[in-house]
């Protein structure tokens, strides 16, 4: 098209050129004339449109010659020109939308006219060779460029003359386009409860012919899902059942006349006016998008609270309303054309869209038990309640309770909100999570039955304008999670393992007596009487929420460490596991009822009597079981010590006792230490030693070491030995006091023991003291002077006298003399 364009403009140069140059030389070229014709569209192939030579000029009057050949300048599929006679016919189908579709655009401007402007005269300048021409509103006209040559007489002598001719072809519009849209679905959506008579503003149709006949005339609504037909000669609203429709006509000029100078013909051309329209959709009805009875019922309650809800909003909206969620129309606009009109439609789909207007509802029964068990109550401001029950011990994470709300606005549906209320305590947070979106619950912890029974969870839950509450109760099933305790306590006090007196002392609630140990220790006299009572079992199980046994008499109260107590759970008790029974492993001991009727506090009593010097200690194990399914134990091991009684005298290690003492020892030597034992244990086995007076005077005896000691020195030559007695008695105090030291010395005179009531055990042994002699007597002489005589001629070896010599000493290795 460009280089069309382009052709079009060297040619036309060229000939205004050369048009100049033949006005200068000769005079005879003539500057350019315009011709007008008018051609009706959808015409018959080479229909006749006019003759260039004989045509009326619409410049000035310009002699027509006889003699002339034609050529079209102008490069057109649509137009042939006869270059001999000049005759212009059309050449292929004339289609005035598609030629001039400019002209056929919508007007958007609501006071756009009709305006028709004739070219003008343009002597010596050029002229845009346009096929279409814009200069005129919604006029559709083509123009063309000719050129013609001319000579009068046809001589070859003759010099031959042109001129340029500038055809406009006025395209007239026929009926032959129905109004339209350019879409084939308007979608529109209206709010529900919108007041009556808002309108919704609809486009309006566009029909590209030629009006104000040809172009769109009227508009009519009719309901899709009805049978009524669409009258086309019908103007204004159509009687919908929820819409109307409305339309406003902006007058526009019809027809505009043109003359065309002082030309003898005077063309009638019809200007394109087109009627205006303002469209609008006006709800006639109050439009309810919620219908109540269509409205999956969740409960009688829950309909009941809707149905109210429902009046509610009623009152607020008024009586004349109508469920309707969606609406498909249709509008149809219809030309002025004759005799038949022609009509175009375009569907409406209304969708009723969803606004907050009820709040949501908590679905009761989402719990893990029916409906009916639940206990569900309370409607209106009366916040709803629901009740579960979860194992105890359940794991960490695992989700509990999801939590269910309806709400009948479609829209709020997707988008509720669940949390805890702000009036949730600090256990109900620690214990408990809410999942937003899903309204699954988790527990954060793991229930105890132990510690809490109950758990009152405020729930919420959000459209963001309504909340609605739910007061969801937990409960707390007990499972068999913990083992019995025993407890057992001794009747009096006990003792520790040193065997030392323990002051009164309560056992721990779940240890025994000694908490950090497995077992107990229990004390029993020996040789006392079969069905002595030693100690009290306890029996207690923290899944037993009866506690310990009331015995006959008692009366108290107890509680339930609850957030809230829903009516209808007071009182409630579990008695999964009431009672236990026990077993030991020793035939020697025995439990028996604490009281008549009880059945987990029992009294240790023994079966037989028991020797502490046969077996010092003995144990046994108390085992116990719950009533849980499978039954839980629990051991506890009974270390039964014995109990001393002084049943035993002392008893001598050595008999005989034989000690030696060398003579000539310092006072205070250690001569003999006296050995004893007593079979007995504690102060009935401590010892105490003492000599008689016989020998009080020589030897000395420690009365807790048995000792025996030189009170002086012995010459062996003078005593060679001594027998002392040494008498041993048991539950010798050992205290320091001035009565423990008259004990003994009431021991060494009388034998016997006033510092105990009890009965007491005494031996006597003896002490055969050697006095050992040593060396320590020289040898002696009888006399001072001896006076022997021997002859000179003695022989060798020969007895001349003797001479004797004693030792005092006692035995024969000291007193030999040599």
């Amino acid at each position: 098209m460009w280089s069309s364009y382009v052709f079009q403009r060297v040619v036309w140069n060229l000939l205004h050129l050369a048009c100049i140059i033949l006005i200068r030389t000769q005079n005879l070229v003539f500057a350019q004339i315009t011709l007008e014709f008018t051609l009706t569209e959808e015409c018959p192939l080479h229909t006749f449109i006019g003759n260039l030579n004989g045509a009326p000029l619409t410049t000035v009057n310009v002699p027509s010659y006889p003699l002339s050949t034609f050529q079209l300048l102008t490069q057109t599929n649509h137009f042939i020109l006869n270059e001999t006679s000049g005759d212009l016919f059309t050449r292929n189908r004339i289609d005035r939308e598609r030629l001039c579709p400019r002209q056929m655009q919508t007007s958007t401007s609501l006071d756009s006219t009709v305006r028709m402007d004739l070219e003008k005269l343009n002597f010596g300048s050029p002229t845009h060779p346009d096929l279409t021409n814009t200069g005129t509103d919604n006029v559709c006209k083509v123009q063309l460029q000719a050129l013609q040559f001319t000579q009068k007489t046809g001589s070859n002598t003759e010099p031959m003359t042109h001129r340029v001719i500038l055809i406009k072809v006025i395209i007239l519009d026929v009926n032959d386009n129905p109004p339209g849209w350019p879409e084939s679905v308007i979608h529109l959506s209206v709010p529900e409860h919108s007041p009556i008579g808002t309108r919704l503003p609809l486009p309006a149709a566009f029909d590209p012919d030629c009006g104000p006949i040809n172009t769109t005339m009227s508009y009519v609504l009719r309901d899709l899902a009805s049978d009524d037909r669409v009258q086309h000669s019908q103007l204004g609203p159509f009687n919908h059942e929820a819409f109307q429709l409305d339309t406003e006509f902006l007058p526009s000029p019809n027809q505009v006349d043109v003359g065309l100078g002082n030309l003898p013909n005077l063309w009638l051309i019809s200007g394109c006016s087109r009627r205006m329209f303002r469209l609008w959709l006006r709800v006639v009805r109050d439009l309810d998008y919620d219908n109540p009875e269509s409205v999956n019922s969740v409960g009688q309650q829950q309909q009941q609270q809707q149905t109210q809800q429902h009046q509610a909003l009623s009152g607020l909206f008024g009586t004349n309303r109508l469920h309707l969620r969606n609406a498909r129309l249709q509008l149809v606009a219809a030309d002025g054309g004759q005799p038949t009109p022609l009509t175009g439609h375009v569907m409406i789909n209304i969708t009723v869209t969803d606004i907050n207007d009820h709040p949501p509802i908590f679905q009761l029964g989402s719990a893990n038990q029916p409906p009916k068990e639940l206990g569900a109550t309370g409607i209106g401001d009366v916040a709803r309640q629901e009740q579960m029950e979860i194992e105890e011990n359940t794991p960490v994470g695992r989700v509990v309770y999801v939590a269910r709300a309806t709400d009948v606005d479609d829209i709020d549906n997707g988008h509720l909100l669940y949390q805890l209320d702000t009036s949730a305590s600090l256990s109900i947070k620690k214990m408990f999570e809410v999942n937003a979106k899903t309204g699954e619950i988790v527990l954060l912890q793991s229930p105890d039955f132990e510690r809490q029974r109950i758990y009152n969870v405020p729930l919420t839950v959000s459209d963001g304008k309504h909340v609605t509450s739910l007061n969801l109760f937990v409960r707390i099933r007990n499972q068999n999670d913990h083992p019995p305790v025993i407890t057992i306590r001794p009747v009096g006090q006990p003792k520790d393992e040193h065997g030392s007196k323990l002051g009164t002392s309560s056992s721990h609630p779940t240890s025994s007596l000694f908490p950090h140990a497995k077992s107990v220790a229990l004390y029993v006299v020996e040789h006392d009487a079969p069905g002595r009572f030693i100690a009290t079992v306890t029996v207690t199980d923290v899944d037993d929420i009866t506690g310990i046994e009331e015995g006959p008499g008692y009366s108290g109260e107890g509680g339930s460490n609850l957030d809230y107590l829903m009516p209808g759970l007071a009182g409630t008790s579990d008695t999964m596991n009431l009672g236990a029974h026990c077993k030991l492993s020793h035939a020697g001991l025995a439990l028996r009822p604490l009281f008549e009727g009880s059945t987990n506090q029992f009294k240790l009593v023994t079966q037989t009597s028991f020797d502490r010097e046969q077996q010092t200690e003995q144990f046994a194990t108390l085992t116990c079981f719950d009533r849980g399914h499978p039954p839980l134990s629990t051991q506890l091991g009974i270390h039964l010590i014995i109990e001393d009684i002084n049943d035993h005298g002392p008893i001598f290690k050595h008999t005989p006792m034989i000690a030696h003492l060398k003579e000539n020892e310092p006072i205070g030597t250690k001569v003999y230490t006296v050995e004893a034992h007593d079979p007995d244990v504690g102060e009935n086995a401590q010892l105490g030693f003492a000599l008689d007076d016989l020998n009080s005077n020589d030897f000395t005896i420690d009365s807790r070491t048995g000792v025996i000691s030189s009170l002086r020195s012995f010459d062996r030559e003078q005593r060679e030995y001594f027998n002392l007695t040494v008498i041993v008695r048991d539950q010798v105090s050992r205290s320091s006091s001035a009565d423990g030291l008259e004990s003994i010395a009431n021991l060494r005179r009388t034998g016997k023991s006033e510092t105990k009531e009890t009965a007491e055990h005494k031996v006597t042994g003896y002490v055969i003291v050697y006095i050992k002699d040593v060396n320590d007597c020289p040898p002696i002489f009888p006399n001072s002077l001896y006076q022997l005589s021997v002859s000179e001629d003695a022989k060798i070896n020969l007895l001349i006298g003797q001479i004797n010599a004693s030792d005092a000493d006692a035995t024969e290795a000291n007193n030999q003399v040599s």
